[in-house]
């Protein structure tokens, strides 16, 4: 299955055992998101896959298939930006950080041409950026926004908190 391959590929270029790479899909297929919206036909599992691959051509330094993960990806869903700071965070020297940056960017570029130009808004959404832009600083300002957006992130990464808390004390001292 291509969402293994790159399960394992993923946890290969992380330095992971085989153990170990079986315990991350484990923990990959039994968290909120997957478990909910991943096996429906939606667009997240095509959204995991191109945000998997992007991760492996990252750290694999591949530009070629970043750039496919990055323009396929974003016409599956715009979470494949996140992209962007996962090749910010990368140990790399910053020409390799700026080559992997504008290898994303052709997908990035046609999402923002589909998304303002040819379909700018959406449902319940208005047209132009600057009044999407301030409903959003509003809803933040006003009402249990912010409060929602951080029970989601709680709820969706579940029992990976504490596991990321283990991990990011066990490699304090290291920068990669």
């Amino acid at each position: 299955d291509f969402m293994e391959s790159l399960l394992f590929g993923f946890g290969g270029s992380l330095g992971f055992t085989t153990g170990e790479g079986i315990l991350a899909a484990f923990l990959f297929y039994t968290s909120f998101p997957v478990v909910n919206y991943a096996a429906t036909p939606m667009v997240e599992a095509w959204a995991y896959a191109f945000l998997l691959l992007g991760l492996v051509a990252a750290l694999r330094g591949s530009h070629f298939w970043l750039l496919v993960a990055s323009l396929a990806g974003m016409l599956a869903k715009e979470t494949t930006a996140l992209l962007v700071p996962i090749v910010l965070l990368l140990p790399d020297r910053p020409a390799r950080k700026a080559t992997k940056l504008l290898a994303l960017l052709p997908g990035l570029l046609v999402y923002a041409w589909f998304r303002l130009a040819l379909y700018p808004g959406g449902p319940a959404f208005p047209a132009d950026t600057a009044t999407s832009l301030s409903n959003l600083a509003w809803r933040m300002a006003h009402g249990p926004y912010l409060a929602w957006i951080l029970f989601q992130a709680g709820i969706t990464f579940g029992l990976l908190w504490p596991l990321a808390a283990v991990g990011f004390w066990c490699l304090r001292g290291s920068p990669r």
